[in-house]
């Protein structure tokens, strides 16, 4: 290990108490709450303190990644002695990450600093329950045009996921394992996410043609003595037609549900609600599990997209940000723009023609 002393700069930074007002009521803010911070109850008490749980957990794992020198958020470089290293940008990048916060929740901010998120989607907790509430705000709005103007329609929303199991071997969960056989795990972590990546590449375009829209994303998820992959699926698509899905050697289907879209709509069935919660869920080992493990992860995507769409689902990730920031700016415009107008009619006084 390098006697490079990082705990100086990360320690310094401690975690203040969130001032939370109150919750996010809608109904993505609530599906976020569910899949991602695992708040089962919409109680205000219950939802702030697992917010403040992972939240915890998320900093311990930060600074035990920077304090062992096992992976920075914004480098693949571990060589601090190194003279590309830049320590300036290792601590901005860091105190961005470790400040990110839910945007689920309204806040009072009066003299704390107000970091922007990390953007870490495929680490971050937050940043992933912002990515699944626009997520599922995305889908609903995409699947109401069918099945409100076609309420016969036979469409059906389909989620699958393939699990394959990737171990690693050598490695003792008491003692961890040493700094030479990281990058052997990296090279077969690595390679198992790329056949994913290709099995999925090989059906695209059959799912171009055979569904109306469907998404894809990788996770990765750290155990005891290796990873889990996962391969989640997410299909618009009519009944009659063949399923276009991914097939790994040596991996499994581990969940595979169907509904169709004219009851996406009745608050009874919760059904389509776990259906998207199946493909959004974020995996709570990336902060609970081996460190080594979750390093050798992080590494193995550097600069690896892990998520992809088609058809009307054609936008994953920050590019449903950007999708939704476009579409509510252009609504407020409009309002605003109206309602100037309104006053200005009012205001406008009548002429009077003579006789």
């Amino acid at each position: 290990m390098l006697t490079f002393d990082f705990a100086k700069y990360v320690n310094k930074y401690k975690h203040g108490r969130w001032k939370i007002c109150r919750i996010g009521r809608r109904m993505c803010h609530t599906f976020a709450q569910h899949f991602v911070l695992r708040a089962e109850v919409k109680d205000f008490q219950t939802v702030a303190q697992k917010a403040r749980r992972l939240r915890n957990l998320w900093g311990i794992r930060l600074k035990e990644l920077a304090t062992k020198q096992l992976w920075f958020p914004n480098t693949r470089l571990l060589d601090p002695y190194d003279m590309s290293f830049n320590l300036k940008k290792f601590e901005l990048t860091f105190r961005r990450m470790f400040f990110c916060r839910p945007t689920l929740f309204y806040y009072k901010w009066k003299r704390d600093k107000v970091y922007r998120p990390c953007n870490r989607v495929h680490f971050c907790p937050f940043c992933a329950a912002r990515i699944a509430a626009v997520q599922y705000r995305y889908v609903k709005m995409r699947v109401r045009r069918f099945g409100v103007c076609n309420p016969d329609t036979k469409l059906v929303v389909t989620v699958r996921v393939l699990q394959q199991f990737v171990p690693a071997k050598g490695f003792d969960p008491l003692h961890g394992c040493d700094e030479d056989a990281i990058p052997g795990y990296m090279r077969k972590l690595r390679t198992a996410i790329e056949t994913h990546r290709k099995a999925y590449k090989a059906c695209s375009k059959k799912l171009q043609r055979n569904t109306m829209g469907s998404m894809w994303r990788v996770v990765v998820i750290p155990q005891d003595t290796g990873w889990l992959i996962e391969s989640r699926q997410l299909y618009i698509r009519y009944p009659h037609k063949r399923l276009p899905v991914v097939s790994v050697r040596d991996a499994k289907v581990t969940h595979l549900e169907s509904i169709n879209i004219s009851k996406c709509y009745n608050k009874q069935d919760t059904r389509f609600f776990d259906i998207l919660g199946a493909f959004s869920s974020y995996p709570e080992e990336l902060l609970t599990g081996y460190a080594e493990l979750v390093a050798v992860y992080l590494r193995s995507v550097h600069k690896v997209r892990l998520t992809a769409g088609t058809g009307l689902l054609r936008k994953t990730s920050r590019s449903l940000i950007a999708f939704f920031k476009k579409a509510d700016a252009h609504a407020r415009l409009q309002k605003t723009s109206a309602y100037t107008n309104a006053n200005e009619v009012q205001a406008k006084p009548e002429k009077v023609h003579a006789q």
